[in-house]
């Protein structure tokens, strides 16, 4: 019998705005420079915490479906999913496809490993519109984006495009943690729930809701911040 999936504090996303918010200037980066260039070496190094990590895979081995297309998004050397995701790919139940920064890097991914086909270098801050034309013939029950949201600058026209290579009720999931490269995120990410929240709802995203996956004491009070 397989275990229940863990319960976490959710809440649902309320709108606040009538209109859209932002400035142009809040999507402005202390450094402006051509993400392909920060990337050219490859980054082997986790963004978050061994424990987030920990918990993070765990979210994902219930939200992340077994069988279809999975599109990762911004993909790393290492996408979080767990072992039974790579073991359904070598079966090939699965198929996951990914949109990243540096090709040596993710060829390190056991996901894209024996499968070069599936992954495309794309800097999403320069090429937005190609999100619409990657992989074209492709449609995805589920969407990824591990603690990468935060540097996109036009990430609503990035999510409007995934939105239509959708599977009816499939979905989308945002990684977000308090730890980022300070000189590359997008000014306004001091406030990145609500940020994040609301690139959703512009881009006509349904069912909101804000999973937090931060450990707890036996008290509820949250002990790790990453």
């Amino acid at each position: 019998m397989s275990a229940s999936p863990p319960t976490y504090p959710v809440r649902k996303y309320e709108q606040h705005h009538t209109k859209w918010p932002y400035k142009p200037s809040d999507f402005e980066r202390y450094d402006e420079s051509i993400d392909t260039r920060f990337y050219t070496q490859p980054r082997f190094v986790a963004h978050i915490d061994d424990a987030a990590l920990s918990r993070l895979t765990t979210y994902y081995q219930y939200a992340v479906p077994l069988r279809g297309n999975v599109l990762d998004m911004c993909t790393p050397w290492r996408s979080r999913y767990t072992s039974a995701h790579e073991q359904a790919v070598a079966k090939g139940e699965l198929k996951v496809f990914g949109i990243g920064l540096n090709g040596p890097g993710v060829a390190a991914n056991p996901l894209f490993r024996d499968f070069e086909e599936r992954f495309r270098v794309l800097d999403l801050n320069n090429d937005v519109k190609d999100v619409n034309c990657s992989f074209r013939d492709e449609k995805f029950v589920c969407v990824t984006c591990t603690v990468s949201i935060d540097y996109l600058v036009d990430a609503v026209d990035v999510l409007k495009g995934v939105r239509t290579r959708m599977e009816d009720g499939g979905e989308v999931h945002l990684a977000i943690s308090s730890r980022s490269y300070p000189h590359k995120v997008v000014r306004i990410w001091e406030h990145r729930l609500g940020l994040v929240c609301d690139y959703l709802h512009v881009s006509d995203w349904k069912n909101i809701e804000i999973v937090d996956l931060c450990a707890r004491d036996a008290n509820e009070q949250q002990t790790i911040t990453a």
